[in-house]
């Protein structure tokens, strides 16, 4: 509204601006009978979407589908016309072009008015309005470089191309005007310069976008012939060569750097067609708005039907409209503009990609600074002299490597404030010293222009004077520091000597009056000594006495003593053998107690031994009748008491278990063999000797348990109390019955 755009005319804007968008909402399919040609999607939202486009732009459903799906030819002779269908490819591309023309022109148009609005009120007051002063923003982003790189790239980066060329011209401009008002001999050849690249995209007739536009106006033409056309006709060209790898692809060597094109879609891009129906249908369309920019626009004119007549045709065909032709007319309205302004550089880098504070993108920061041709502009700024000082400040920075005797005549040149003729002093003492060519260096008549290789040489021998001076100055500090400290160390060793000779004469003077003293000390103790040894001694012959007297008296004392301790160990050694007696008889009774008791038990186990061995026996007895029964009842009896004779000579400890044996029944063996009985006999006592040795080990046994048993029983709690209260009913008996129990103790321990 501010710029005069409301009411009607705003309501018209901004519903063109909707039905763009509801236009690339669009879709087509092939019909069910014909593959090659298109119709509009009535469903989901490509049906919503055109019937909004149609209501916003004012025109008629049915028209605008078949703007965009069918093309109207025009057959030779007077009413020959020709209504065929689009593939859905190409119904595609009528909605992108439309789309495209339809936001081009709303943009146009607001930025022409725009400008009116803000150029009236000059244009009011001053006719040449014109001619005033004015200050333009030319905001361009700089060089392009994707995985796929179409014809948009490459007009953007022929943008940054011409840019740059044009600022290499100024540049070298402002250089050339500087050299010769300073009177500098230089080479031109020195600066950077990307003429050829701006020829290779856009000198006519070869340049890449001349090409395309005649290869777009060629019946036939295609993106292969257009990429074996560039080959050919720029094949010598070092900026440009082909992809081997990928057909239709090129690389053009930008400033920034090498860029891969795709030209697979350069023709259609460059054509933008916006057939004749498109055209004729908008341009009916009931928003004024609309009709009016068809009928205005340039490429609507392009898009209207030729006529028939040879003469009017070869002059429509002579300007045919394409994207690059109007892009190359805009960048030529763009450059005559700049060119006659005075230009102002701002190069602008974006640290990150986030726009976030305190973070720093380095590649981002690297492609910048490339593909926005920094580089390139700081090395138009280092051809030929790019430090340049005024002759006070190379005298001032420089002078310190002056030799010592042409320093006088410089200092009275600048004293007289001739620093022209101060300035070619200082370089010419200059060049062998240090090694400074003539062809680093050039003198101006304000300023001393520098190449890149003198500064650094200058530099160089600028710090390596410092260092030397600097060394110099740090020598003549560390000697005056070192002077001082000598000197501080031998004042402090003078004052330390004087007072270690007046201690020693204090100390000399001090051993001689202690020399003097001692000797009267001396004195006077020898006569206390004297009077002591004489004390002494009276009180030694009184304490003679003395113990002599008391020597008759401890003797005294001592058989008195010995006579009651002889009495008192008498009657403690009669009392422990009273205790003794007592204590062993106690234990005496209770050995015999378990004496009895073990007795006892192996009576028991004796008998059954003898028990288990009569029956053992009577078992063999038995086995033995029934071997020898047959041989005693057939032997004679004449001989049975000579056998049973030797019987009881040999084996009468076998005779009485017999008999034991068979004491109900007399029985009487006759004829057994005497080895066999007496084999017998063996085997038994055998037999009765081990089970013996057996029985007294285990009564040693149980013995020993026993009397370990009482030991551990009295060191048990209850057994200490009875100890104890035994020991205070009996006196003097513990120390007896505590040494026995712990020798006792001891013993079990051992064990």
């Amino acid at each position: 509204r501010s710029f005069g755009i409301d009411g009607d005319l705003l309501s018209n804007l901004l519903d063109v601006i909707v039905a763009v968008l509801h236009v690339g909402n669009l879709r087509f399919v092939p019909p069910p009978n014909n593959s090659e040609g298109s119709t509009l999607l009535r469903e989901d939202k490509s049906g919503m979407s055109i019937e909004h486009a149609c209501q916003l732009l004012q025109v008629d459903l049915e028209t605008l589908g078949n703007a965009l799906c069918r093309k109207t030819m025009r057959a030779p002779g007077r009413d020959g016309v020709i209504n065929m269908a689009v593939t859905v490819a190409k119904a595609v591309e009528a909605r992108d072009a439309l789309a495209r023309h339809l936001y081009e022109t709303i943009f146009t148009f607001v930025v022409a008015r725009i400008n009116a609005v803000v150029g009236s009120a000059q244009q009011a007051t001053d006719a040449a309005a014109s001619d005033l002063p004015f200050i333009g923003v030319l905001d361009i982003f700089g060089f392009e470089f994707f995985d796929t790189n179409s014809l948009e790239q490459l007009f953007i980066n022929f943008t940054n191309e011409l840019l740059q060329h044009y600022f290499n011209e100024v540049i070298f401009e402002h250089e050339s005007k500087l050299y010769t008002q300073e009177g500098i001999q230089w080479d031109p050849l020195d600066f950077p310069d990307n003429a050829a690249n701006v020829d290779l995209i856009g000198k006519a007739p070869t340049g890449i976008l001349s090409m395309l536009d005649e290869e777009c106006m060629t019946v036939g033409g295609s993106s292969s012939v257009l990429c074996s056309k560039l080959e050919k006709t720029h094949a010598a060209v070092r900026q440009f060569s082909l992809v081997k790898q990928r057909r239709g692809n090129f690389i053009i060597q930008h400033f920034a750097g090498p860029v891969e094109y795709t030209c697979a879609a350069f023709l259609e891009k460059n054509k933008d067609q916006l057939n004749a129906d498109l055209v004729k249908c908008l341009g009916g369309s009931g928003n004024d708005l609309v009709r009016r920019r068809f009928m205005d626009s340039e490429r609507a004119s392009a898009a209207q039907e030729p006529p028939m007549d040879g003469q009017t045709r070869r002059k429509s065909r002579a300007r045919p409209y394409s994207l690059s032709s109007e892009f190359r007319e805009q960048l030529r309205g763009l450059m005559e503009r700049i060119r006659a302004t005075e230009p102002h550089f701002i190069r602008c880098i974006k640290p990150n990609i986030h726009n976030a504070a305190y973070e720093f993108d380095r590649h981002s920061v690297v492609q910048q600074l490339q593909y926005q041709g920094v580089l390139q502009a700081i090395e138009a700024s280092r051809a030929g002299f790019p430090v340049r000082l005024t002759h006070r400040q190379s005298i001032l920075q420089f002078r310190c490597l002056v030799p010592p005797e042409s320093q006088t005549q410089l200092q009275t040149c600048m004293a007289r404030g001739k620093h022209s003729s101060a300035v070619r002093l200082l370089f010419s003492c200059l060049k062998e010293p240090i090694g400074l060519e003539s062809n680093m260096w050039a003198l101006g008549t304000t300023l001393v222009f520098l190449k890149k290789d003198g500064s650094k040489v200058l530099g160089a021998a600028v710090v390596s004077r410092r260092r030397f001076s600097a060394i110099k100055l740090q020598s003549a500090w560390r000697c005056c520091i070192r002077r001082k400290a000598f000197l501080a160390a031998r004042s402090g060793a003078i004052r330390i000597q004087a007072c270690l000779r007046g201690l020693t004469d204090r100390k000399l003077v001090f051993s001689m009056r202690r020399e003097q003293a001692a000797l009267l000390l001396q004195s006077r103790q020898r006569a206390r000594m004297a009077q002591a040894l004489r004390k002494k001694r009276l009180h030694g012959l009184v304490a003679l006495q003395t113990w002599f007297r008391a020597r008759h008296l401890r003797r005294q004392l001592l058989q008195t003593v010995a006579f009651v301790v002889s009495l008192q160990a008498w009657w403690r050694r009669v009392r422990k053998r009273l205790h003794a007696k007592r204590f062993w008889r106690a234990a005496v009774r209770l050995q015999s107690l378990w004496r009895g008791r073990r007795s006892r038990r192996q009576t028991v186990d004796t008998k059954l031994a003898k028990l288990r061995q009569r029956q053992a026996v009577r078992s063999l007895v038995q086995l033995w009748r029934k071997r020898v029964c047959g041989r005693v009842l057939s032997a004679q009896e004449t001989a049975a008491p000579i056998v049973l004779a030797a019987c009881d000579e040999r084996g009468g400890e076998l005779a009485s278990p017999a008999t034991q044996l068979d004491e109900g029944n007399s029985l009487y063996v006759k004829g057994c063999r005497h080895g066999e009985l007496a084999a017998a006999v063996a085997a038994m006592h055998l037999r009765v000797k081990a089970l013996q040795v057996e029985a007294e080990a285990v009564r040693r046994q149980q013995e020993d348990l026993r009397a370990k048993a009482v030991i551990i029983q009295r060191w048990t709690l209850g057994g200490m109390l009875r100890v104890a209260a035994s020991a205070l009913l009996r006196g003097d008996c513990v120390g007896t019955r505590c040494v026995s129990t712990k020798h006792n103790l001891g013993d079990l321990q051992r064990q």
